[in-house]
């Protein structure tokens, strides 16, 4: 009786460990294919912007080379930053703004806004356009040395109120100081970035905190 009692809890327990065992090879198998869908999003969104920035260059040699260039408007010049921009912002928003993903994004995000600005500034000089072109240099490293990133998010709040009102009257290019792009270093360095956030409006430099009204009388005397 003892041995049938033997060899049946010795059953239980082959079984048991079994079943565990199974259980922790399901778990493994899930993890991976959960990590390797993450994985094919990430890239495949990535693989979109790159796509749009390649997109953007010929745009641009398209557009500068054509006798219609101020036929095309500079709505049109603007329209792929206003879409990616948005779409950066809700990534950040479901993802934080240090997610792995958000922070790749934005690097070729930034890629992209530098070749909207020179393609806008390029409008500009040939089509006599008027449009106000704001460069804001920002951090979100909450103990970043170079910057507070508190006065960052407040400064980049009024920035984007500012649009929400006069959107025809202006355009924000956003630049994080902590960018590992080389042509955000060089913007950076050419506009000699030490501490942030600055705001840039025409030739005029602007470290402080500037609330809505402030922004609106700095916008109207700009040289």
């Amino acid at each position: 009786m003892k041995k049938i009692q033997r060899k049946f809890s010795k059953r239980i327990y082959l079984i048991a460990l079994i079943f565990a065992l199974s259980i922790f090879l399901l778990g493994i198998s899930v993890g991976n294919i959960f990590t390797g869908y993450i994985t094919y999003k990430f890239d495949d969104n990535k693989d979109l912007l790159e796509i749009q920035l390649t997109s953007l260059n010929l745009k641009d040699e398209i557009v500068s080379s054509s006798e219609e260039f101020c036929k095309f408007g500079v709505e049109n010049i603007l329209k792929d930053k206003y879409d990616l921009g948005a779409k950066i912002s809700m990534l950040e928003q479901k993802k934080g703004k240090n997610d792995k993903e958000v922070l790749i994004q934005k690097e070729i995000y930034q890629l992209i806004e530098i070749k909207t600005l020179l393609l806008l500034n390029n409008f500009k000089e040939k089509c006599k356009d008027d449009k106000v072109t704001i460069l804001f240099f920002y951090t979100n490293d909450e103990n970043d040395p170079k910057g507070s990133s508190d006065q960052s998010e407040y400064q980049g709040y009024i920035l984007s109120n500012y649009y929400r009102l006069y959107p025809k009257n202006y355009v924000v290019f956003s630049f994080d100081i902590n960018s590992r792009s080389d042509a955000v270093k060089t913007l950076i360095d050419l506009h000699d970035i030490q501490y942030v956030p600055i705001t840039i409006i025409g030739k005029n430099r602007y470290t402080d905190y500037n609330d809505l009204d402030r922004l609106t009388e700095l916008i109207n005397n700009r040289t």
